[in-house]
């Protein structure tokens, strides 16, 4: 990213956070903090992964920080497969795990199992999957709940070996409950 971009972005933030209103204050740092996570294959620059964190956490409401906190973490977790770095692994699990919402935890842990398969740590992707399922189980809409255990099943059908892989773990919660 261009510092001429970094600038732009600091103007919207700066914008947003300048609004009266709360609902609308954090209705435009969740839209910034989420167009910088999901942005092109440039979102993988690391100083931008951290601009979108720190916009998302900078969101009062729970349930607005949340999809672009999950969004973060799917785009660490890309990130850290394509560069081999389990420093952005690693954060993006924590960024999953802290969020407070459980269906959009949920999501967030499915989407890093997903990036996390396609790195081949089975041993991970089946705990992260255990810990989609519990925090799902916690989703109190009940058609919520099926659809964030929908995604997690998705996650499931990933790539040859995986499904096997993941019945073999201890738990077997994800599939053999």
């Amino acid at each position: 990213m261009k510092t001429r971009d970094f600038k732009l972005v600091d103007q919207a933030v700066s914008v947003a956070q300048k609004i009266d209103n709360p609902v609308t204050k954090d209705q435009a740092l969740r839209d910034v903090a989420t167009a910088l996570a999901t942005g092109d294959d440039e979102a993988t620059d690391s100083k931008l992964l951290d601009q979108a964190l720190a916009v998302a956490q900078e969101i009062d409401d729970p349930a607005y920080r949340a999809w672009p906190l999950g969004q973060v973490a799917a785009a660490l977790a890309t990130a850290g497969v394509k560069t081999k770095d389990v420093k952005l692994l690693d954060q993006a699990v924590a960024v999953a795990q802290k969020i407070g919402e459980p269906a959009d935890s949920a999501t967030a842990l499915s989407q890093v199992a997903t990036a996390l398969a396609a790195w081949g740590d089975k041993t991970k992707v089946a705990r992260l999957l255990d810990q989609a399922v519990t925090v799902a189980e916690k989703v109190s809409d009940p058609t919520s709940k099926v659809i964030v255990l929908s995604q997690v099943a998705t996650v499931t059908q990933g790539p040859p070996g995986l499904l096997d892989s993941i019945r073999r773990w201890p738990s077997r919660k994800v599939l053999n409950p």
